[in-house]
């Protein structure tokens, strides 16, 4: 589409676009609005090729451009500016030979046709055309028509004389389509208008390339929301953590050129409401340059239980099996409650342990006490709206394996565990458990107490090597002591064999430290052997422990 007028009132301004190959003045490069040039009536500028009106303003414009006139090819001065030209002697033949001459053969240059540009012309600038357009009420539109701008020629990047409006032609485009009606601009966004020369001229007759010289302006129209309100939305509800009340609210608004306009709380950008805190709260919405204020009310969520829950365990909280694992389930514990009248409502309850919610649960025989949550969850609608309250209670819950002897633990001192040519005793601090299980002895740290001692005490009448068979899970230090002395001893974690070199006389004894203060830390005594010389002449392992009769 070309488009051919210029006049009429700009809509509006913001900054000034100015497109193709910069812009500045030729005698003012100040000068940033179209001059009114002023042009000599009573004198031609000349030159060999035609005559013109000289601007008196200084800049280098001109108008009504003409090539000389003569009578014929003898006249030698214009008949418009006077300009004198060389005339040749005899040149046409009728009159060498007593003819007359021929007035039609007395021109012989050709005609230079059209707008005559420097030589130099190497683009175009565009004054006039804003960045941005904002419609409104009063103007529902941009008419491009009436868009007062200008075209200037531009030579190595300075701005020169201005172009004729019949000698530039623009092609405005939205996006890649041409507009083909640019009187009425309304759709929001960006424009490109294509300026381009047209019947342009080199002063020696050479035609310009139109296609180079030309400039590109972008311009942007917007066609904002004037005003709308809220046709459809909850403005009154009961907090919910889950709601997105505002995201369903839908408005209806005018845009800027008068076209309805329809979009919902989701497209528009807005102060989040607090749907949490009761009371009255103002939402701002924003969307398409307008903004409206929305109230909207939240009531508290209606408790439906009345006082709560009371979540008990059936049975104890010290669990003895004799597995390695206990199942605890929901039927291990009463849920009592009492719900308010006239709500439709469900009910979930679970056992939560170790981050995990299911109806049932392992627990592990380590003795350790685990701690399981029983969570009662009510969900139930109040004025359409879904809501949900839970309520929990957390039990310490202790699972141990069962004790083969009843009469056990038993704590004692002194014991005497075996003999034959060498005398074992067993010394043990109270608060350990000694348990006989087929052939191995086992102590157990019930007290709870880190660094719990025992002493294998051995009684040789001479040079002796004793080697003991035992097993310490939780880590124990093993050494041996003479009278009142103890060696370092070493580390064991685990089974170990460990041999011990002891001389003749006194009490001589193998300790036994526990380096842990877990219940379950039993140190498991399998065998002891006393060698006299390269032979074994006293061995033993813990015989069943014989009980009190009562």
């Amino acid at each position: 589409m070309t488009v051919k007028g210029k006049t009429g009132a700009l809509i509006a301004a913001s900054a000034a676009i100015i497109a193709g190959v910069g812009v500045s003045g030729c005698a003012d490069k100040k000068a940033a609005l179209p001059h009114e040039h002023t042009y000599s009536e009573s004198e031609w500028m000349q030159d060999d090729a035609g005559h013109w009106r000289g601007a008196l303003c200084g800049h280098k414009v001109r108008k009504d451009y003409g090539e000389h006139i003569y009578d014929n090819a003898f006249d030698a001065d214009c008949n418009v500016c006077g300009r004198i030209r060389k005339i040749e002697e005899n040149k046409d033949p009728a009159e060498s030979n007593g003819g007359s001459p021929d007035e039609n053969k007395g021109a012989t240059d050709e005609k230079t046709e059209g707008f005559i540009i420097g030589k130099n012309t190497d683009g175009l600038t565009v004054e006039g055309i804003s960045a941005e357009y904002a419609l409104n009420r009063e103007y529902r539109a941009v008419n491009f028509d009436s868009l007062s701008y200008a075209v200037y020629l531009c030579e190595n990047g300075v701005k020169c004389e201005e172009v004729p409006r019949e000698n530039y032609q623009t092609t405005v485009y939205y996006g890649s389509n041409e507009v083909l009606t640019p009187q009425e601009l309304t759709a929001d966004g960006q424009y490109t208008a294509v300026v381009k020369l047209v019947g342009a001229v080199y002063a020696d007759g050479g035609k310009a390339d139109e296609n180079g010289l030309t400039a590109q302006i972008k311009f942007t129209v917007k066609n904002g929301v004037e005003t709308f309100s809220m046709t459809e939305g909850k403005t009154e509800q009961v907090a919910s953590v889950n709601d997105k009340m505002s995201a369903t609210w839908k408005f209806e608004g005018v845009r800027a050129n008068g076209d309805a306009v329809t979009f919902w709380g989701s497209e528009a950008e807005m102060l989040p409401p607090d749907t949490e805190t009761v009371g009255t709260h103002t939402a701002t919405v924003k969307y398409g340059g307008a903004e409206s204020e929305i109230k909207y009310t939240v009531k508290p969520v209606p408790e439906i239980v009345n006082g709560g829950v009371d979540i008990t365990a059936k049975g104890g909280l010290d669990i003895q099996t004799d597995g390695d694992f206990v199942v605890i389930n929901l039927d291990d514990f009463n849920v009592e409650y009492s719900v308010n009248a006239g709500y439709t409502y469900s009910v979930k309850t679970a056992l939560v342990y170790l981050g995990t919610e299911a109806d049932s649960i392992e627990l592990e025989a380590d003795g350790s006490n685990h701690l399981v949550t029983v969570r009662v969850t009510f969900a139930y609608t109040v004025e359409g709206e879904r809501v949900t309250r839970g309520y929990t209670q957390a039990f310490g819950i202790t699972v141990s394996k069962r004790q083969e002897d009843e009469n056990l633990p038993i704590a004692y001192s002194g014991a005497e565990i075996a003999a034959g040519d060498g005398v074992v005793h067993l010394n043990v601090q109270d608060g350990a458990a000694v348990n006989v299980r087929g052939e191995t002895l086992e102590i157990k740290n019930i007290s709870g107490e880190y660094g719990q001692s025992y002493s294998l005490v051995i009684n040789a009448d001479k040079p002796a090597t004793v080697i003991v068979n035992l097993c310490a899970e939780y880590g124990a230090l093993c050494g041996v002591a003479r009278g009142g002395d103890k060696d370092d001893g070493q580390y064991i974690e685990g089974y170990e064999e460990l041999t011990f070199e002891f001389s003749p006389g006194g009490e001589n004894s193998i300790y036994i430290l526990s380096l842990s203060d877990s219940p379950n830390a039993v140190i498991k005594i399998y065998g002891v052997e006393i060698l006299y010389g390269p032979y074994s002449t006293f061995s033993m392992t813990p015989p069943p422990r014989q009980r009190e009769e009562s």
